[in-house]
């Protein structure tokens, strides 16, 4: 991220265009794609992804012993 005009902070999405990235006949303008796991609160990983200009967010699956 970086101090745009008037101290507006800009994302790496803002400044570079990629060209848009198709995927199942999905279009995306982002090949950014960030995963969920490892932040150590639910604050933390919203400002983290929305900072980060990615427009596919991968979300982690925690897998649990049923027989316990």
């Amino acid at each position: 991220m970086s101090e745009g005009e008037g101290g507006r902070v800009t994302t790496a999405v803002e400044t570079i265009q990629d060209t848009p990235l198709e995927i199942g006949g999905r279009t995306f303008q982002s090949r950014l794609m960030v995963g969920t796991g490892k932040y150590p609160d639910m604050d933390t990983l919203v400002r983290s992804v929305e900072a980060s200009g990615a427009v596919v967010v991968n979300d982690d699956v925690r897998r649990v012993n049923l027989e316990r």
